[in-house]
């Protein structure tokens, strides 16, 4: 069952679960604000928001079980349905890529690593992998932990860098399948930390249910916990996914990103780093006649008609701009080739990179559809053009703000990218306007090294 038998749109369908969610961790889920003397609610909420964004019938099925009052942990529909039908926690969830490709480590191994590492680093995607080295993260005597694609991972860092991953063993089935796999990974996590016992403890991102598990666990064993931004909050997943965030410290990227979390977090300690990749703070404005799209992959709020309108945008560029190279991106989670070698034909260029500085600093013009490295692109003055023809509001309008173009029609947003292609002058006026907001968006003033800043605080 998809979320169009009872909703207009995925908008309608994440605000309807994200209101649940709040309201059924409050009626029925308090037990667990004191797990351990642990508050595991914001874990458990990010566990919901993504299991029911992935398996819409999951949620329907919860809400006709919750026609009564109280949840029933015993509610045999719910059970079997958790166990039989789709097993979400082994096929749908993040939870499930815990298990997934992991060597797990002894509890015993553990004790190899005390009092031998001041940073621990955990992680579950090569993405975040790639952000900090190039922020300074290696060579920094640091643990990895690694949650997900453990191979991948342990081939980016190299020989030199350290990395295990969860403890195996501790799961149990305890409460209800609905929420025992958080209370399993929080038993890895707790036996992690408190063997270890690392001075800090750094995520990037932070609205993932093993976020929130580190930042409350962290505190009971007094271990500085800090979060760095990744990327910008939508509207709905904010309210979940970065809300009531327990870590120590949260390095945000300037005071614009800063201002949007303080209602939603009131004891987080937001501090105002800029951009961890100095590179990009530093950049010297040099571009060439390229055009670069920076994919998302047709899921959630992007339907597979929005995503062909944009590469059908991309397509009808290449054709009208020949003096510009066209160059598509794929998202790191979303690589078809059924797509790319739709396009080898083509004059646009693949671009397989993983660095994406590379990819935004000779680019004149960004095209993206929801995706947050269209704000990397403003940092680098490459001039950000929001293609959203979706239901779900972009957190930032560059219209509004006079750096971009946001648009939602393909034919419009093909014209507008045209005429601003053919037109010097309107570059050279969005890119004057480029170079003094961005210093409302992101702090500029910072001149320690993220490492240096963390030592600091």
């Amino acid at each position: 069952m998809s979320y169009s038998k009872r909703f207009k749109n995925y908008c309608e369908f994440e605000r309807e679960c994200v209101d649940f969610i709040k309201s059924f961790t409050q009626s029925s889920l308090l037990l667990f604000k004191d797990w351990n003397n642990i508050d595991l609610i914001p874990a458990i909420e990010r566990h919901l928001y993504i299991s029911f964004l992935t398996n819409p019938t999951l949620f329907y099925i919860l809400l006709d079980s919750l026609s009564k009052e109280k949840f029933d942990y015993e509610d045999n529909s719910l059970k079997t349905y958790l166990k039989y039908k789709y097993n979400i926690f082994n096929k749908f969830s993040l939870l499930r890529k815990l298990k997934d490709e992991i060597k797990f480590d002894n509890l015993n191994d553990l004790e190899l690593y005390v009092n031998k590492h001041k940073y621990m680093v955990i992680v579950h995607h090569p993405k975040f992998v790639y952000y900090l080295i190039e922020s300074g993260f290696k060579d920094k005597n640091i643990l990895w932990v690694v949650l997900n694609q453990n191979k991948k991972i342990r081939k980016i860092l190299g020989k030199k860098e350290t990395v295990i991953s969860l403890p195996k063993g501790l799961d149990s089935n305890i409460y209800h399948p609905l929420i025992d796999p958080i209370i399993n990974l929080s038993s890895k996590i707790y036996s992690l930390l408190s063997i270890i016992k690392p001075r800090y403890i750094i995520c990037v991102e932070g609205d993932a249910p093993y976020h929130s598990a580190i930042a409350a666990i962290s505190k009971v064993n007094n271990i500085k916990s800090i979060c760095i931004q990744w990327g910008i909050f939508y509207p709905n997943k904010i309210d979940i996914g970065f809300s009531n965030m327990k870590f120590d410290y949260f390095l945000a990227w300037g005071k614009y990103f800063a201002d949007q979390l303080t209602p939603l977090n009131k004891s987080l300690d937001i501090r105002l780093f800029g951009y961890p990749n100095q590179k990009f703070m530093s950049h010297q404005y040099k571009k060439s006649n390229k055009i670069i799209f920076l994919s998302q992959p047709p899921i959630d709020h992007i339907t597979q008609q929005n995503f062909d309108d944009y590469i059908f945008i991309m397509r009808e560029l290449s054709i009208r701009l020949k003096d510009f190279e066209i160059v598509y991106r794929s998202h790191p989670s979303f690589i078809s080739s059924e797509i790319e070698n739709s396009l080898r034909d083509s004059r646009i260029t693949l671009d397989h990179e993983d660095n994406l500085f590379h990819h935004l600093s000779d680019s004149i013009i960004s095209v993206g559809i929801l995706t947050s490295a269209l704000l990397e692109s403003v940092l680098l003055d490459s001039i950000p053009i929001s293609f959203n023809p979706t239901c779900l509001r972009h957190s930032i309008d560059f219209n509004q703000m006079g750096i971009g173009i946001s648009v939602s029609n393909k034919t419009d947003a093909i014209n507008k990218i045209c005429n601003l292609a053919e037109d010097s002058s309107l570059m050279d006026s969005y890119r004057s306007k480029i170079l003094n907001v961005k210093k409302d968006l992101f702090e500029f003033n910072q001149k320690k090294t993220i490492m240096d800043f963390i030592e600091s605080i």
